[in-house]
């Protein structure tokens, strides 16, 4: 009996230090990443500073390389903007993330199609695409994905101006992954506007997925840490959170729970929102991102300041660069900075006004009804979700696309409305989009 007890013990304790050494195995299993930057653009620096950052918190904790799969469109490394080529950095005076970070899937190929490719496990439709590596993972695994970009309600955008992925198409991957046996638990951590949309009312808890979003389903997230030299936000609230209390924590031994519990404290700008199978929680975050022990820094006591709402980030760029020419008496450079912000502000007037005037060609003199949509905060169901969708579609194709007319995104919870308040009259928005739309002119870039 003494003996039985002995082996038993060498044995835990031998699994134990396995575990514990190699990083990424879990006692039945392995740990598998997908990081995805879902836009492009020097002034979304932000969003590929965080995932180059994801990458090393998962390298330095022991997830191996071969099992991280990162998309990011590739373009703010050497871009003409940044005065540091090569360099691409998530604080002020920090590190060179990008160094080291293996890009599976750049440029064009960074899109909803690819994602939901790479993280079902279709290899053969991307033979000849990047890497072409998907997740292969499998039943005892556990798999992490960590999405950055913009959102707005019930999506996430991706670098092409009319490419978005749905909530349900999302959750249709999560459940063909739950059905294949790709992971046994996976954690979802999203960083974006209106995120918490994805997954209210539709992440069902029996799919041992535990969901963490930057923002409630009405808010927006948060961009952080602007850098003078670089000219350019350099993090996300949310992201520098969680990446920081992983930079600076033992991963074995603060769990899910207490890592939301931290992010949730410090990121007083939106408020983070937890889904899904909640008893994940109290699982280690290293059984998600690794448990290999290294030096740990100190953790940061100056919070990541000059936080800026995501939809306001253009605005706040072009008026911190116009302090600095002021500051410099660079009047020329001061006149063409001020002209941008006019401009900027009369396209997003633009907007309001091409909204307002479809509402008035769609829905005529039936005033109670538009003001019920300009209004209202519906839930939208799934039920009525095609409806949504086709509105959201033809808004992008037509009128304003995400990527070049982000503040188009603000408008979205309107075709929520709608089809909420009635699917048939979404026929009348189409034919006012169809009519108006095309005599749109948008000056001089991004919304």
């Amino acid at each position: 009996m003494a003996n039985s007890v002995f082996l038993v013990s060498v044995w835990t304790f031998v699994t134990f230090v396995t575990w514990s050494c190699s990083g990424s195995r879990l006692p039945e299993g392995e740990i598998w990443a997908v990081l995805v930057a879902g836009s492009n653009g020097y002034g979304n620096y932000r969003h590929q500073a965080d995932v180059c950052h994801a990458y090393h918190v998962l390298r330095e904790h022991g997830v191996p390389a071969d099992h991280i799969i990162t998309m990011m469109y590739d373009d703010i490394a050497y871009s003409p903007e940044n005065p540091y080529p090569g360099t691409i950095i998530n604080a002020v005076n920090g590190s060179n993330v990008y160094e080291g970070v293996f890009r599976d899937y750049i440029g064009k190929d960074v899109n909803s199609t690819n994602f939901l490719k790479v993280i079902t496990g279709d290899a053969e439709g991307l033979q000849g695409v990047g890497s072409g590596r998907v997740l292969k993972s499998g039943p005892n695994d556990h798999v992490f994905i960590n999405f950055v970009d913009h959102g707005a309600d019930y999506l996430i955008c991706f670098p092409n101006d009319t490419d978005e992925l749905y909530a349900p198409d999302l959750l249709k991957a999560f459940m063909e992954m739950s059905e294949k046996e790709m992971y046994a638990k996976m954690v979802v951590y999203i960083e974006a506007c209106e995120s918490g949309s994805l997954f209210d009312n539709f992440l069902s808890n029996k799919l041992n997925i535990f969901a963490v979003t930057a923002a409630k389903r009405d808010q927006d997230s948060y961009a952080c840490c602007w850098d003078a030299k670089v000219e350019a936000y350099l993090g996300d609230v949310f992201s520098v959170n969680w990446m920081e209390d992983s930079d600076s924590e033992n991963l074995e031994e603060e769990t899910l729970s207490e890592q939301y519990s931290v992010v949730v404290k410090e990121t007083n700008t939106s408020n983070p929102q937890e889904f899904g199978t909640l008893s994940i929680g109290r699982l280690p975050v290293g059984q998600f991102m690794g448990t290999k022990q290294f030096p740990k820094p100190s953790k940061s006591t100056i919070r990541c300041a000059d936080e800026v709402g995501s939809p306001n980030v253009p605005i706040a760029v072009l008026q911190r660069k116009l302090e600095k020419k002021i500051a410099d008496k660079s009047t020329a450079e001061i006149t063409h900075l001020e002209s941008q912000i006019r401009t900027l502000f009369k396209n997003r007037r633009s907007v309001d006004h091409v909204m307002e005037h479809l509402l008035s060609i769609a829905y005529g003199s039936d005033e109670e009804f538009i003001t019920q949509v300009l209004k209202a905060k519906s839930e939208l169901t799934m039920e009525r979700f095609s409806c949504y969708k086709r509105l959201a579609k033809h808004w992008f194709s037509n009128c304003y696309g995400h990527s070049t007319s982000p503040y188009g995104l603000q408008k979205l919870n309107i075709f929520a409305n709608i089809c909420m308040e009635d699917t048939e009259s979404a026929e009348k928005m189409i034919n006012a989009m169809n009519a108006i739309c095309p005599l749109i002119k948008v000056k001089n870039g991004i919304l």
